[in-house]
């Protein structure tokens, strides 16, 4: 029996995706831009993954219509730095509408921030760990 390689894919339910934005922007609508935060990780961080990271974010920037905003990290800390803070202008002087995809939950605090910025909902994607850990 030949032995197969194991692997770790991401899955999208694209049907989902695309009901999911006709609901919240309507069936005449679609996404113009998408815009693209992030910072690459400190060199600490990074260890043996740089590569990866660089690859990662060059097929990100490959995308037709896609906006990418380098952030940065701090160097004492360590933090993302000018990445979340950019989120607001962008929405309030670029779009009619918005809906915000956050794997770090950070508006969940912020109740009147979606009122006031014109984003039409904010998802937190379930995380999946399909190693058990």
């Amino acid at each position: 029996m030949k032995k197969m390689k194991k692997t770790t894919n991401l899955y999208i339910d694209g049907t989902n995706l695309f009901a999911g934005q006709n609901d919240l922007f309507g069936p005449r609508q679609y996404l113009d831009r998408v815009f693209f935060y992030a910072s690459f990780m400190n060199a600490k961080q990074r260890g043996n993954r740089a590569v990866a990271e660089a690859l990662f974010y060059r097929q990100v920037k490959e995308t037709d219509n896609l906006f990418f905003y380098k952030g940065h990290r701090s160097p004492a800390s360590g933090k993302e730095k000018g990445v979340d803070v950019h989120f607001s202008p962008e929405m309030v002087y670029k779009t009619d509408k918005s809906f915000v995809l956050n794997f770090a939950n950070k508006f969940k605090k912020l109740v009147n921030l979606p009122k006031r910025l014109k984003i039409v909902s904010i998802k937190k994607p379930r995380m999946i760990n399909i190693r058990g850990r």
